[in-house]
């Protein structure tokens, strides 16, 4: 299900973006019982606009029956076409139910599997806003197929590649966050733990110092 929080301001064209946002809810463990977690979080940033609503997107052919007069006065586009008023076009547009992204193919996995587990949300972009998530921060979820082992170094470099991300697939696990590869951390550059050196033991008795010499009592 995908939810347009943009009002119908967003537009198709290439000045429009978006921001997706995932609502997911997953079945989770607990003492009491079978649970139920949720979250929220931004699934992808800066999305182009290609088409919203009804622009851009053909008529249903089986509203064709009707006169030609009158699927002009019910389709925006033909209203515009026409010269209608921008009044009475609004009062026959419908609320937008879908939208065309144009979306990385590198993150069409994740879109696809978002939408068929939980809830999409669209929020409008400031286009002048060009911030994005720097996924360099964050530990990358493993994909669904593994990779060959002993690839050489061209071969690890051809892994990252958008294409190679998207044939490895994801899966739910990874998309709510819990298939994420832990942080390797180089155990050369972890602080260690300063050495505690322990004095050889001391001959029980009396010791007698002479000068630059000694020696325990009974010795001399």
């Amino acid at each position: 299900m995908i939810c347009i929080i943009a009002a119908n301001r967003a537009a198709a064209g290439c000045c429009d973006f978006v921001d997706v946002f995932l609502n997911l809810r997953t079945a989770q463990p607990s003492a009491g019982g079978p649970g139920e977690a949720a979250q929220a979080r931004l699934l992808l940033s800066r999305l182009r606009v290609l088409s919203y609503g009804q622009q851009d997107i053909a008529p249903n052919p089986g509203d064709t029956a009707g006169s030609t007069e009158g699927s002009e006065r019910n389709d925006a586009r033909a209203a515009d076409i026409t010269g209608s008023s921008p009044g009475a076009s609004d009062q026959t547009r419908q609320p937008a139910r879908s939208a065309v992204l144009a979306v990385p193919v590198a993150d069409a996995n994740r879109l696809l599997l978002g939408a068929q587990q939980g809830k999409l949300f669209l929020a409008l972009r400031n286009p002048a806003d060009t911030g994005l998530p720097d996924l360099a921060l964050f530990p990358q979820a493993p994909g669904v197929i593994d990779p060959l082992r002993g690839l050489d170094a061209e071969q690890q470099v051809a892994l990252q590649r958008p294409e190679n991300h998207a044939f490895a697939g994801i899966d739910g696990d990874a998309l709510a966050g819990r298939g994420a590869a832990p942080t390797r951390v180089n155990p050369q550059a972890a602080p260690r733990a300063p050495a505690v050196r322990h004095g050889a033991p001391r001959a029980s008795g009396i010791e007698i110092i002479r000068g630059d010499s000694s020696a325990p009592r009974g010795s001399l």
